[in-house]
């Protein structure tokens, strides 16, 4: 079993939040309204996890363990192939933590995604969902759901755009 500092966790915290590209607040946000990639959802489920565990900073990191009970680590978690893996494929790897009653649950997870059930035209068809069009009857044939968030993007937008092929 693998132990981390209250610290440790911390910085692993942050090192996740950055490998998505995403302020923190940008994730969490994304995360509730269920519009995450499937790869940064397991980054936001990780951070939840660290959170729990730092959930009482202010008590000493050895009553912390036994509240909250220990940590294992679950795999390895590739910024640049945006994947868990049970090995670090990289140097550049973070391991991923989460509590050891979560473990069972966690392992056959990262499994799956080791073994590629986790297609590219899976995490296209969850980019697609992402990407739906909105009020099709306006005029104007209607926005992205996902891109209007940030202002009106009549739709297709940019990314259904690149995924037919037409931003070539």
């Amino acid at each position: 079993m693998t132990t981390k500092t209250p610290d440790e966790l911390r910085e692993q915290r942050a090192q996740l939040i950055a490998s998505t590209g995403l302020t923190e607040a940008v994730l969490r946000e994304r995360a509730e309204a269920f519009q995450l990639y499937p790869e940064h959802m397991d980054v936001w489920r990780t951070v939840e996890g660290i959170d729990y565990l730092l959930a009482s900073p202010d008590v000493p990191a050895e009553e912390q363990a036994s509240e909250h009970g220990p940590v294992v680590q679950v795999g390895w978690y590739c910024w640049r192939c945006h994947g868990l893996n049970s090995e670090a494929c990289r140097s550049d790897c973070v391991p991923v933590y989460v509590p050891a009653d979560w473990e069972e649950l966690m392992l056959p997870e990262v499994q799956r995604h080791q073994d590629g059930e986790y297609s590219p035209e899976d995490r296209m068809a969850e980019v697609r969902k992402l990407h739906e069009r909105i009020n099709a009857e306006d005029a104007d044939g209607g926005y992205c759901d996902l891109c209007s968030n940030h202002g009106d993007i009549h739709w297709p937008c940019a990314t259904i755009k690149a995924l037919d092929g037409e931003n070539r």
